[in-house]
């Protein structure tokens, strides 16, 4: 799902104002000839802090209840207290991220084309269906990553979508606890008790509108509310960008165990012989011509695909080998732990530019390059991100 994080920003770009802002026949209005006492009491059983105020059929100025409508006289009418409308109103037309954004100065504002009002967004508004569903879209969005994230943190194959329901999101948020190296990435608290204090409102919020409650529901005031959003997208940034590029997964790719799984029978019974090329008492020989070039087509930037995904790409890539009539084996790319196993093919000669281009057509990171002394991690881009030696022992 993660792959589809740009589309947030279309969704951003897709909801204005006028799909949340309370506007047209819902917009509650008050005459500048009404009693500021029955005003007042309307308000506050309606629960609004602010309402325009029509004049000459011209709805051109609004009261605050908790600034103007205090020390009441006897028969006063609101005509004393009200305030003009004389600033710049939001259009209609804005994303529902500036909007925020402006909600965040002004904790309320008024919804207009050029003078003519046409609305207002407060608090209320926040637990509108459109906002809940903007809000939503960002949580999954972030589970989605975090998933990914924690999975490459851990060398665990962990799918973006959790596939059973017992993997929830509060368990994800979790494991991610137990992961120092991540919590670290991410810049959330190391301590146990400061993290779980730091993240209980992603999982607050995602309970609250996953059973058809709204932001509104979980927070009471409008700077809190704001918080909490500003709060989720930061977060999600910081996902994003250390999914985009990060050290860990450099470090990680350089530890990386090419091995070549050998099946022989022997008297009825299968063998399987293990050939390290590069990791742990690898081969100081190996059966084909340096530099060899791997590549994996699996699992494009660590998101975790089906096995059937991934075999149908594994296959696209040895069709082109083919057509192309290089030499290949097909080898593994292995976390030293072994949790994370990679099908591949160790190419001989090729270019690192074609290379680098046949993983790029397949939205890989990066490939190996091994020389008789070196395992190197080149990005697709050609730059070598690091290197080690390719008979090791991993610690």
């Amino acid at each position: 799902m993660f792959r589809y994080f740009k589309d947030l920003e279309k969704l951003a770009d897709a909801l204005h104002v006028e799909h949340f802002a309370t506007m047209g026949d819902e917009l509650k209005c008050r005459d500048s000839q009404d009693l500021a006492v029955e005003v007042l009491a309307w308000m506050e059983a309606h629960n609004f802090d602010i309402v325009p105020v029509e004049k000459d059929g011209e709805k051109s100025f609004f009261i605050d209840r908790g600034k103007d409508l205090t020390d009441l006289a006897d028969g006063e009418i609101i005509a004393n207290r009200m305030k003009p409308i004389n600033f710049k109103m939001v259009h209609p037309d804005v994303s529902i991220k500036d909007a925020l954004t402006e909600l965040v100065k002004k904790k309320w504002f008024f919804v207009g084309i050029d003078s003519e009002l046409k609305g207002i967004v407060t608090l209320a508004d926040l637990g509108k269906p459109t906002v809940s569903f903007y809000l939503l879209s960002n949580l999954l969005m972030l589970e989605s990553g975090l998933r990914r994230l924690l999975g490459s943190y851990t060398d665990t194959q962990i799918p973006d979508a959790a596939p059973e329901y017992g993997d929830t999101f509060p368990r994800t948020i979790n494991e991610i606890n137990k992961t120092k190296d991540l919590k670290t990435a991410l810049n959330l608290p190391l301590g146990d008790k400061y993290f779980r204090k730091s993240t209980k409102y992603l999982i607050d919020l995602r309970n609250a509108l996953a059973h058809g409650r709204s932001i509104v529901d979980e927070y009471n005031d409008i700077s809190e509310a704001i918080d909490c959003i500003n709060k989720l997208e930061s977060l999600l940034r910081d996902v994003g960008s250390l999914i985009k590029e990060r050290k860990n997964v450099w470090e990680k790719f350089v530890k990386t165990h090419v091995v070549k799984r050998i099946d022989i029978k022997e008297i009825g019974k299968l063998i399987n012989i293990r050939e390290i090329w590069a990791g742990n008492n690898a081969m100081p020989n190996l059966p084909m011509n340096f530099p060899i070039y791997v590549i994996s087509v699996a699992n494009p930037l660590e998101e975790v695909l089906s096995t059937d995904e991934n075999e149908q790409r594994h296959r696209g890539l040895h069709a082109i080998l083919e057509s192309r009539k290089l030499k290949f084996e097909e080898v593994f790319g292995e976390s030293p732990n072994g949790k994370w196993s990679e099908a591949s093919f160790a190419i001989e000669g090729i270019s690192t530019k074609d290379a680098c281009e046949l993983a790029q057509k397949f939205e890989q990171r990066a490939i190996f390059e091994l020389t008789q002394d070196q395992i190197r991690v080149i990005s697709v881009d050609g730059e070598c991100q690091r290197e080690d030696e390719r008979c090791r022992y991993d610690s």
